[in-house]
């Protein structure tokens, strides 16, 4: 053994560091590659470390992590890599000759996050490491064909982003090179040619010139046929030859080259699945897709199986959110696919349980993390595993916080990543001691039926989806046990989806841009008419007939879904009051974004009083107009409750009210919101002095009482559009924090409309009795269907009960004259627009 202070100690380490990463690249043994970087890190260390001994260990420790980063797909892997070899560069002096092979390896750090990110940036970046790195090396040097090789790479992905069928050429031309200059025996040949195959399938695709495709076909096979089954290399190239044999099966029409190409993709898929999780992801899914498109329903079936599994490790495995959603933006629409071809083949039970684990993974995690039940086991044999797994988690929340707002002097990125690393451990850890008590057995585990069985025990659930061919429902019918009926829903496309919410957001942003201009706002009523009259053919009226005997439900709507009123779909009915008939006349829907948080909510507001309010009333100075109605409204909602706290304009700051928000069973928030579709953390409310209370605040909240919260501001329910499968918004960042159910709107809210919707809400729920949801309901029909003389009595006779502090007699007699319009036989708030923005979400 050699002594810890022995000088040779750190170049023993790295020898044996590369001794173990050959062994892996040659076995695939993971050990090995645990072992290694074990071995890297130990040795760097050591106090006795020299400078050049540092800088190649920076650089095999990148190279090792990227290798696991392959492997396992932790983003943060990879980021460590290209750090390491920022550093070995950072320590090269000019003109050094290990200068080249440094610049080669940040070049494969920086593609492979290309890949992973798409960044331009990244890409430039991988190109100019490159050529420097070409400028520089011998031409007699081993790694120049490595070089080669991975230059070739890189301009092939130019070519994907530019079009340059040049950047296409010279992306073959260089792999052709580097073929010529790599020794026959060695294992990097395999590697160019794997690559040079690909440079040749997708000329195929520009040129239509079937010669390129059937020697990159050839090239392959002489690959794959030196390739040994255990390397992580072999399902690489399966994938490849898969989808080779699916561009000539779709040229030839042959049966035999359909049926190469499929055997291909479920060897990749499998055989990856534990060596290479992303590249399973990336071939289950490109396999499920094209089953799908041919309607090859059980082969779709299996393919989509394997993306799940792949997706749910490589989701699991990230450390922190941002990585959690890079991973997740690659498996939209892959719960909807999956439910379709499910529900295709007879299985609804796993068709529903698809989407499920597909919907909110984020929220979902969080609550099961923080909500955890843990009551049977205080009295179980190992009591301390409560205590223990409470610390565990406030320990993770802690760092999470700290890597979403880093402090000067407070823990450096790789301090706070190791920390991250060792608590997940150690949570994990306890998680596992946790499953060895009985009962506990499926603690933390992916959700099966019978959990999302809970929400729909005692009322109806809805999941609703769109996908390439047409759109499906899935009811799950109350009972025990609970079944599952499907509803195709053919007119429910992604592309008539895409189309309407084109159409939608157009109107909308124009006229928000100018929301006095009388046409624009015409224009976008006119649009919002559309799309509700659609949502009805193509939605609601299918699922009307099976709904027929319930009177509440539940609906999960997957996906860009999301973003529209279902309760507001309608169709012609000369007998209403407003000539149409909307979804919401005949029962109360509640939203939910998934069956797990709708049955914790509940489990939350069961449990909870309504009390007491805290309210916010116009925050003020903000760059936005004020709200003339606000503080009526705010009086209305106080005044039914025991307790109130109320801040009103400059008293409304973001501290302020962060700090009072777990006092209080009901939220009352009346201010401007807004949305941001593509980034929407950092959407939310803004508070006095235009300081925003983001969603990222709330998702970091910990409510234990709050039993209802209101946002009666404009797009305070509008989900993201980056993740729509993820629906981030602020009632789930809300229901997260610990909110049992929350009202919200789905676009920018007209003040006087609101007010008075407000008003009747309260009443309705506080004076009348009726539960939150089907208060709401009726409110909206309220709003709609009455006079603008019967809205004037009704205000008339409740605002004069409230205290004169809570409404003052000249503020009564202003808002009632308003009213009292030339139209007042009829009613000027019967557009969806008045009434149909704000829905129920939760428990």
């Amino acid at each position: 053994l050699t002594p810890s202070e022995s000088p040779e100690l750190s170049g023993r380490l790295n020898n044996l560091g590369i001794a173990l990463q050959t062994r892996y690249e040659r076995l695939g043994g993971l050990n090995d590659l645990e072992r290694c970087i074990q071995s890297y890190r130990q040795a760097l260390d050591q106090s006795t470390l020299e400078l050049a001994t540092s800088t190649q260990l920076y650089s095999n420790l990148g190279l090792a992590l990227t290798t696991r980063y392959y492997r396992t797909g932790a983003l943060v892997d990879l980021q460590q890599a290209i750090q390491a070899h920022e550093t070995a560069i950072a320590q090269t002096p000019e003109g050094s000759t290990a200068l080249p092979d440094y610049l080669i390896n940040l070049g494969l750090g920086l593609s492979v996050q290309y890949e992973r990110t798409k960044s331009l940036a990244d890409l430039e970046r991988t190109i100019r490491a490159l050529e420097k790195s070409l400028k520089l090396i011998s031409p007699t040097s081993t790694n120049l064909p490595t070089l080669l090789n991975m230059l070739g790479i890189a301009w092939r992905y130019r070519f994907e982003r530019s079009g340059k069928v040049a950047d296409l050429e010279r992306s073959i031309e260089v792999l052709k090179e580097a073929i010529q200059k790599t020794p026959p025996d060695s294992p990097r040949l395999l590697m160019a040619m794997t690559n040079l195959s690909g440079g040749l399938r997708f000329r195929f695709h520009v040129t239509k010139t079937l010669q390129d495709l059937k020697q990159g076909i050839e090239v392959l096979q002489k690959a794959l046929e030196r390739t040994e089954p255990t390397s992580p290399d072999w399902p690489v190239r399966l994938n490849n030859l898969g989808s080779a044999m699916k561009d000539l099966y779709q040229h030839s029409g042959k049966p035999a080259d359909l049926k190469k190409a499929i055997q291909c993709y479920r060897q990749a898929a499998e055989s990856s699945l534990n060596v290479a999780t992303s590249g399973s992801l990336n071939t289950a899914a490109t396999w499920g897709n094209w089953a799908f498109e041919r309607q090859s329903w059980d082969e779709a079936v299996e393919a989509y199986h394997f993306a799940r599994r792949a997706a749910d490790q490589l989701v699991q495995i990230q450390l922190v959110r941002r990585s959690k959603e890079i991973w997740l933006q690659d498996v939209q629409g892959l719960a909807d696919r999956s439910a379709y071809v499910l529900a295709k083949v007879g299985d609804y039970k796993e068709a529903a349980l698809a989407l499920e684990q597909g919907s909110a993974r984020l929220l979902a995690d969080a609550l099961g993390r923080d909500r955890a039940d843990l009551e049977r086991l205080k009295e179980s044999s190992h009591p301390e595993l409560v205590e223990e797994y409470h610390q565990a988690v406030g320990r993770w929340r802690e760092l999470l916080l700290k890597e979403q707002h880093p402090r000067p002097g407070t823990l450096s990125d790789a301090q706070l990543t190791e920390a991250l690393q060792s608590t997940r451990a150690e949570l994990d850890g306890v998680i596992a001691n946790i499953r060895q008590v009985p009962g506990y057995e499926r603690f933390l585990e992916p959700p099966t039926f019978e959990d999302l069985s809970k929400a729909a025990r005692n009322q109806p659930l809805v999941y609703i989806t769109s996908t390439t061919a047409g759109g499906l429902a899935l009811l799950l019918h109350p009972g025990s046990p609970v079944t599952v009926n499907p509803v195709w829903l053919p007119s429910l496309s992604n592309r008539s989806l895409r189309e309407i919410l084109g159409d939608y957001f157009d109107t909308y942003n124009q006229w928000k841009v100018d929301p006095g201009n009388r046409s624009l706002r015409d224009t976008w009523f006119a649009s919002l008419d559309r799309t509700t009259r659609w949502l009805w053919d193509a939605v609601m009226e299918p699922l009307s007939a099976v709904l027929e005997p319930y009177f509440e439900v539940s609906l999960i709507p997957v996906g860009f879904l999301g973003l529209l009123p279902l309760h507001a779909a309608w169709t012609e009915d000369s007998e209403a009051p407003s000539g149409r008939r909307y979804a919401l006349d005949a029962r109360t829907y509640i939203y939910a974004p998934n069956a797990r948080s709708l049955h914790t909510a509940r489990a939350i507001a069961s449990r909870l009083e309504a009390d007491t309010i805290l309210a916010v009333d116009n925050p003020q100075p903000v760059t936005a107009s004020s709200l003339p109605n606000s503080r009526r409204e705010v009086q209305a909602a106080i005044s039914t409750f025991s307790k109130s706290q109320t801040f009103r304009q400059e008293e409304a700051t973001r501290e302020a009210v962060l700090t009072a928000l777990k006092d209080y069973h009901v939220l009352h928030f009346s201010c401007h919101g807004y949305a941001n579709l593509t980034r929407p953390l950092t959407g939310g409310l803004v508070m006095a002095h235009d300081e925003p209370l983001s969603l990222q605040d709330l998702l970091n909240l910990q409510l234990t009482d709050t039993k209802l919260a209101v946002l009666s501001a404009c797009e305070t329910g509008m989900p993201g559009t980056e993740l729509p499968d993820e629906v981030v918004s602020l009632p789930t960042g809300l229901l997260q924090a610990g909110a049992a159910s929350v009202v919200a709107s789905s676009w920018s809210v007209a003040d006087i409309s609101t007010m008075m919707l407000m008003f009747r809400f309260y009443h309705l729920w506080r004076k009348e009795g009726l539960q939150p949801s089907e208060a709401l309901r009726k409110a909206q029909i309220w709003l709609r269907n009455t006079t603008n003389e019967e809205k004037a009595v009704f205000f008339k006779d409740y605002l004069v009960t409230l205290p004169d502090s809570q409404a003052p007699a000249d503020a009564v007699d202003s808002f009632i004259r308003s009213l009292a319009t030339p139209s007042i036989q009829t009613s000027d708030f019967a557009h969806p627009f008045h009434w149909a923005a704000f829905k129920y979400v939760g428990g």
